[in-house]
């Protein structure tokens, strides 16, 4: 009895630190993310911005352009909704059907959720020196926030299948290059800035945690009543 008990306690402990750093990250993410839209509100350009956008001119070649157009496509809303569709039918195939729906929720809430946040800051894209053609507002990064929900859920659900601890940093670091990758990808091609990038990550972590807490509540439910 005495060491069921223990192991109990030490359960609810782990939990207790886990959701502590799920408020911490989200709590900062969001404080990021306001103090950028507070910002560009005022300013319009962050330094971030100029510094950044200033740099990316330097080093636009023929390759890099071909490169990071391709890398861009992979957060485009026609490529991730097949590959989404794509990815949830596997794990239904799996009958891993909790996680094949909860990548779905975090993909389609993720874009809604976007769609909202730029119809309501209505940020301009920059003016000049775009390398590829793009319509809409530009505050928060759809493809950047498209990366999170996607690759990172991604990443987040096949770590809980992933039993070897070395195939889940070659699984963490392959999908956080992806992500990372699609980020500069935005800024080098001239139709984002920085803070529009940053805060398409950081607004997509807020969103990719709160899923994964139902998911961990769903989880712990399931075996609970097991």
């Amino acid at each position: 009895m005495q060491i069921k008990g223990d192991g109990l306690l030490v359960m609810t402990k782990r939990k207790a630190i886990r959701n502590i750093i799920f408020v911490l990250v989200i709590t900062g993410a969001l404080h990021i993310f306001l103090e950028a839209a507070r910002y560009i509100q005022v300013y319009e350009l962050t330094p971030l911005d100029k510094r950044v956008r200033d740099y990316s001119l330097t080093v636009q070649t023929g390759f890099l352009t071909s490169l990071f157009s391709f890398v861009t496509s992979l957060a485009s809303v026609p490529f991730t909704t097949i590959l989404t569709a794509v990815i949830s039918m596997v794990f239904f195939a799996f009958r891993k059907i909790r996680e094949g729906l909860f990548l779905i929720v975090s993909v389609s809430g993720g874009g809604l959720c976007n769609y909202l946040l730029k119809a309501f800051y209505e940020r301009e894209r920059p003016a000049s020196n775009q390398l590829i053609e793009v319509s809409g507002f530009s505050f928060p990064s759809g493809h950047a926030m498209n990366a999170v929900t996607l690759y990172g859920m991604t990443a987040v659900l096949l770590s809980h299948m992933i039993r070897a601890l070395s195939l889940k940093v070659v699984t963490a670091l392959f999908f956080g290059l992806v992500i990372a990758g699609i980020g500069v990808s935005r800024v080098y091609l001239g139709v984002h800035y920085a803070s529009d990038v940053l805060s398409g990550y950081m607004i997509g972590v807020v969103w990719v945690l709160l899923v994964l807490w139902g998911y961990r509540y769903m989880f712990v439910k399931q075996k609970c009543t097991n």
